[in-house]
């Protein structure tokens, strides 16, 4: 069973009629039930079995005899000559340089070189004179993996810290294949002396993965120091004399205070009284970030004055001198004449003075209505030339920081 043959018509006989001259393979080629069948001249030929096993014949086909029967469940074969030729199978390709008595596996081709390797031409060429070339390539191998390193955009200032947030860029290479992939820029926000990125990879074009990345770390503080201003409170109201020394107090939590921020006092008046404004400015941490000004506000308390709620008794058109002194706050006498700012009267109603003790002015004056300091007595000294009209009257001493002191008066 397997081979079938052509049977000239009136002979009982199976025969192969032999063919005078060699035709190309394919002229030998018919297919039987068993596989494929090649002869290479009239009585030369091989066929392959039902199991996949090389058959091969002598004699025109009368009598087969195997040749190859293993683990390649061959297909088909070629033969270019009696002697040479090459069986395919499923899993491989075999080659016989002595017609079929030994069979050998065709080892594969192996490429390992990196780089590009120009392309292969091979031709195989029958008796007849057919050729066939065969080109395969160029081959490119590449088996080196690409690099990935990481790095900042920007760089620290001094201190080695950074006060925004810090871009890392992936710089990725391949010598061969070239990039295939590359890792996307990271942000680093967060803040803290050791923020670091993600190790990352890249590939290749020939699919080689890098080794991961470095990492990059980093310090960032985008938070300024807090600032406080210490010594006086704001909206309070000390006496001259005893007024705290304004400073400043600098603190930062994660880069440290490079520069402490300094005081300047601004506001009242040359005597020393008045409102004041203190404000601390010029606070910078390690990593560049300035602290805002911090303003704080307080009034310095005026000077005191011996003053009773006393109702002074004259005669209206005379002049009377006023006397008084101002001391500060540990009770130093004031003796400068922009102290007071003015010297002012108005009348005032003589009902609001009934309860008060009286004094009778008895001293008047001639010289002039300047106001004059007498440092013998450590006294201010003010002759007040009072109104004709008799009734009432309060006598305002304004100070230079702003308090108002007041004399009554009653005229007749």
């Amino acid at each position: 069973a397997g081979l079938y043959a052509l049977r000239p018509a009136g002979n009982d006989k199976p025969v192969v009629t032999p063919t005078p001259t060699v035709a190309p393979p394919s002229a030998h080629r018919l297919l039987a039930p068993s596989g494929p069948i090649q002869f290479v001249d009239a009585k030369t030929g091989w066929a392959v079995g039902p199991n996949g096993e090389i058959l091969a014949t002598v004699d025109g086909g009368k009598t087969w005899s195997g040749q190859y029967s293993g683990p390649l469940k061959i297909a088909g074969v070629q033969f270019v000559d009696d002697m040479h030729g090459w069986a395919v199978g499923e899993k491989g390709l075999l080659q016989t340089v002595d017609g079929g008595g030994s069979w050998q596996p065709i080892s594969d081709q192996a490429f390992s070189t990196e780089g590009t390797t120009p392309p292969v031409t091979g031709t195989a060429t029958d008796k007849a004179g057919n050729a066939r070339n065969v080109t395969f390539g160029p081959i490119q191998i590449d088996k080196t993996p690409p690099t990935v390193t990481a790095a900042p955009t920007t760089q620290p200032n001094a201190n080695g810290w950074y006060n925004a947030n810090v871009t890392v860029h992936f710089t990725c290479t391949d010598a061969l294949a070239g990039v295939a992939t590359c890792p996307a820029d990271q942000v680093l926000s967060a803040e803290s002396d050791a923020v670091t990125s993600t190790a990352q990879t890249a590939t290749d074009t020939a699919g080689n993965l890098s080794a991961p990345s470095n990492v990059v770390t980093v310090e960032i503080d985008k938070t300024p120091p807090t600032v406080t201003v210490t010594g006086v409170s704001n909206g309070a109201t000390y006496t001259v004399g005893y007024v705290p020394t304004a400073g400043c107090n600098s603190i930062d939590a994660l880069s440290a205070v490079a520069t402490q921020a300094t005081v300047q006092v601004t506001g009242g008046t040359a005597n020393g009284v008045g409102t004041f404004t203190a404000t601390c400015l010029g606070a910078q941490d390690k990593a560049g970030n300035a602290a805002p000004a911090i303003t704080v506000g307080c009034c310095q308390g005026g000077s005191s004055i011996g003053n009773s709620r006393t109702l002074n008794v004259g005669k209206a058109g005379r002049t009377y001198p006023v006397r008084f002194q101002l001391t500060n706050g540990n009770g130093t006498f004031i003796s400068t004449l922009s102290a007071v700012r003015s010297i002012t009267f108005q009348i005032a109603s003589c009902g609001a003075f009934s309860t008060d003790p009286t004094n009778t002015l008895t001293t008047t004056a001639t010289g002039g209505t300047s106001l004059r300091y007498d440092s013998t007595s450590n006294a201010y000294d003010y002759d007040w030339a009072t109104p004709s009209t008799p009734g009432c009257y309060t006598l305002y001493l304004t100070l230079d920081g702003g308090q108002v002191l007041p004399a009554n008066f009653s005229l007749s």
